[in-house]
């Protein structure tokens, strides 16, 4: 935002505007000294971990000044406020104690930003200062200027302000866009980026512009603090990590049950030995209220994510921890836990995909079963050398295999005793070979087919198995078939192209959903319109119908029929004739929201309608739409004491739930069906947690919050 200034206390307004740099000085100072929220502070040098609720009515380990306030009371947990939707307000936290930065350390907080004008501003700031000089229960502290520089960076938009007192990292998450741009006195951006994570630099190099990442999401939202497990909840988590002499800064942001990695590895200068986190948030022209909530500062191990690739049943070992990190201590490799179970599981098994095992040096050996192909994932932890536990982290194995793909062309038409040709075409789309492949044709039982060196034909059940071949990643290999239809008219039969293996070594395919393909043809006399293509296909708005015909006679309008099961058909669209004759014409119809319909396939036809009433159908086609993924809710959530675990949407079978605390500890373990079950949470404290759910081949996890 633009105007920044004037920003109002209650016990004194800013400087008016043209007044000198110093005057604005000593203000920011004053400001620094009399909006402080001051208690006992935390000791000199605060141990890990370093956890802030800011539910409470005070707190003796921050600071505060501007407008910020914390929202809580004795019978209602709060929120630490940086800002109300409020024009021109800016409102700031500091940590009073410090924490050592030598060995690296983790920060994570919820953020809530609503309830403003569209689009929302400025947005926040969580910055990092030396410690030295700055403890603003002395008076050291000065908080940088408001507006597009979010409390951290400079501005010069009237009078000439500072940024934040000896900055060390200011990581702004901006709704408005103006932190990222190389105006108003900042260093340094690449222009105006709304909805954004930026990081500038330190206050020795004049808070230059980093390094920044645009969202597929919003940091603002609509819903008023959004607790875990709504679509709008957010959270941040900062990882800074000495590497290779050097420090590099990861972020990563929680929207919903997504987290996005905005900030991955980025390499920044060694901190001060010492550092103190604040907080801070403003408004302009545009407002947010902007509020943190369930702030930690932690030295546990970070576990990175890891992913590996093997062939269908050949084992593959991976070393997880070589891309993980200790912190407060060395990582104790023999430590490494497959399982969130209590103890450490050395082994996992997934059923029907294979067995993990990991030995004393921290490597994993996956064994997939020889029939598996496709991707396998669970989450590990690893332990530090004082007992100190990692984040979850995913491996992930991706198991190659074939994937043999069928199709068939030809005519969907015909005259009755009419030779027709087709086409059966097999393809391998994955990534190792397929061998003894046996492309097959299923006709209806007793279809007249002539004999042929090039298939062998069962006449009693119908089906045309045609010469096995081997098919190499990318290959394809194509088959034709000619018979004569049926004498009888107005008849429909189905032709389904699949393939079989000619021997027991069958190879795991990665896709089952290409395997086979259908055509229907339709035996008929001569149709007033001549029907050369008739097409279906799922598109992002709905359901696209496309049509061909050759020619038209006495041809009135096209009516477009859906079902959802094939059987029974309704009207869904009217397309008039562009004309008789022995042109051809080309058309098409989108069925919107058909994708929404809560079916995974649909079926189309036309109906063709003469000028004198007469109709005639078409083909049936059919298109499928991805279907929604099973998945277990929680609910309520916030949770009081006991909240409903709903896993009546996943398969029938047994399930494993246990709660975590966010350290990867099991707290409670129950067993539950595929239905709706109560979730005891007696004996828990106020926090976050993580119900994770295994069992029938699915594992969840979800996000719970304590109250």
């Amino acid at each position: 935002m633009k105007k920044t200034l004037p920003i109002t206390l209650a016990t004194r307004p800013l400087p008016a505007r043209g007044r000198g740099t110093s005057e604005a000085r000593s203000f920011l100072t004053t400001l620094a000294a009399t909006g402080c929220l001051l208690a006992s502070s935390l000791a000199a040098q605060a141990q890990f971990p370093i956890n802030e609720a800011f539910t409470d009515a005070a707190t003796p380990n921050f600071s505060l000044g501007g407008n910020a306030e914390l929202t809580g009371t004795t019978g209602a947990p709060g929120y630490l406020r940086l800002t109300s939707a409020t024009n021109n307000q800016a409102g700031y936290a500091v940590l009073n104690g410090t924490f050592p930065s030598s060995k690296g350390f983790s920060i994570s907080f919820e953020f809530f930003s609503y309830g403003g004008t569209s689009p929302g501003a400025d947005g926040l700031s969580v910055f990092m200062v030396d410690a030295d000089g700055t403890d603003p229960t002395q008076n050291e502290f000065s908080i940088g200027s408001y507006g597009g520089s979010l409390g951290y960076a400079q501005i010069d938009t009237y009078t000439a302000l500072t940024g934040v007192s000896k900055g060390y990292l200011g990581i702004g998450l901006d709704e408005f866009g103006n932190y990222s741009q190389d105006n108003e006195g900042r260093v340094g951006g690449v222009g105006f980026k709304p909805q954004a994570v930026a990081l500038r630099g330190s206050a020795a190099d004049a808070y230059k512009y980093l390094t920044g990442t645009s969202l597929p999401f919003s940091l603002d939202v609509a819903t008023a603090r959004a607790q875990s497990g709504s679509p709008d909840y957010r959270k941040a988590y900062l990882y800074v990590l000495p590497v290779n002499g050097g420090y590099t800064i990861t972020i990563r942001l929680q929207h919903g049950r997504t987290v996005t990695t905005t900030t991955d590895m980025y390499t920044v200068t060694a901190p001060p030995a010492n550092l103190r986190v604040g907080f801070a948030g403003s408004t302009g022209d545009k407002t947010n209220i902007h509020e943190i909530r369930s702030l930690a500062i932690l030295d546990n191990p970070y576990a990175v994510d890891d992913v590996t690739q093997t062939p269908y049943n050949k084992p593959v070992k991976l070393n997880v921890i070589a891309n993980d990190h200790g912190i407060g201590a060395e990582l104790k490799p023999e430590s490494v836990d497959l399982d969130p179970a209590p103890g450490i599981q050395q082994t996992y098994t997934v059923p029907g995909q294979g067995t993990f095992e990991v030995n004393s040096l921290g490597e994993v050996t996956f064994t997939p079963i020889g029939t598996f192909a496709g991707e396998v994932a669970i989450p590990y932890f690893i332990s530090d050398l004082v007992d100190k536990e990692s984040n979850p982290a995913i491996l992930t194995i991706n198991v190659t295999g074939a994937d043999v793909a069928s199709a068939i062309s030809g005519p969907v038409s015909a005259k009755p005793s009419t030779l027709v040709s087709y086409i059966i075409s097999t393809s391998n789309n994955g990534t190792e070979t397929a061998d003894n492949v046996s492309p097959t044709l299923q006709l209806p039982a007793g279809t007249d087919l002539p004999a042929s060196a090039s298939y062998f034909y069962d006449i009693a059940t119908g089906l045309v198995t045609f010469t096995a071949v081997s098919l190499p990643v990318g290959s394809k290999v194509d088959n034709y078939l000619d018979f004569v239809t049926s004498a009888d008219t107005n008849t429909s039969i189905t032709l389904t192209s699949s393939y079989s293996y000619l021997t027991s070594t069958i190879i795991p395919d990665q896709e089952a959903s290409n395997n086979a393909a259908t055509l229907a043809l339709t035996i008929a006399e001569p149709l007033p319109v001549t029907l050369t293509r008739f097409d279906v296909a799922a598109e992002p708005q709905g359901a696209l119908v496309t049509w061909h015909t050759a020619t038209e006679q006495h041809n009135d309008h096209f009516t477009v029929e859906r079902s959802l099961t094939g059987a029974a058909f309704q009207v869904v669209g009217t397309v008039r004739s562009q004309g008789n004759g022995l042109s051809a014409h080309d058309y098409s119809f989108t069925d919107n929201g058909a994708g929404q319909l809560g079916a995974t396939t649909l079926y189309y036809r036309l109906r063709q309608v003469d000028v004198d009433g007469t109709t005639t159908f078409s083909p049936v086609r059919n298109v499928r739409f991805a279907a929604p993924k099973a998945t277990a809710t929680l609910y309520p959530n916030p949770s009081q004491g006991r909240t409903l675990l709903d896993l009546s949407s996943l398969a029938a079978g047994p399930y494993l739930v246990q709660v975590l605390d966010l350290t990867g500890r099991v707290l409670r373990t129950q067993q539950a069906a595929a239905e709706l079950a109560s979730l005891d949470l007696a004996g828990l404290p106020q926090g976050a947690y993580l119900v994770l759910v295994q069992g029938a081949g699915t594992r969840q996890a979800l996000p719970l919050l304590r109250n």
